[in-house]
């Protein structure tokens, strides 16, 4: 059995994407793991990002993914890009030197090195396209 901690940016419970949960959800479960999801927008999850020390949404958010095997993330895709609260939730949570470490080569340049070694992800992300062209 696996644990998941599934995060989930989208406002509309009737999207395509809720479709992608729901049905995750169900299946997963379905296949004997155990699924924490977490809606960002239920959650009022303030994505704005100053500089300030994690608060008590935030560690809590890391603690489930220090208890988990997976992390799925299910989010659409607007104007090219993920909402705000996803892009703030990453910028927040999967932040050094929690998630990764820099290892430091000469003045500012350097690369990550990941602190969440045996987990896995998966990501669903959704867009929806039009003919752009005529």
């Amino acid at each position: 059995m696996k644990k998941i901690f599934l995060v989930y940016g989208h406002y509309n419970d009737k999207s395509f994407n809720a479709s992608i949960k729901n049905t995750f959800i169900k299946t997963a479960e379905e296949k004997g793991h155990n699924v924490d999801c977490v809606d960002l927008y239920k959650e009022n999850f303030n994505p704005v990002y100053s500089g300030e020390k994690p608060d008590s949404q935030v560690i809590e958010h890391q603690k489930k993914i220090e208890q988990s095997n997976v992390i799925v993330l299910i989010a659409p895709i607007w104007n090219f890009r993920m909402p705000a609260i996803v892009e703030g939730w990453i910028d927040k949570v999967l932040a050094p030197p929690w998630a990764f470490k820099f290892k430091k080569l000469f003045g500012n340049y350097g690369y990550p090195i990941g602190n969440l070694k045996g987990k896995k992800a998966v990501v669903f992300l959704y867009i929806w396209l039009t003919t752009i062209c005529n």
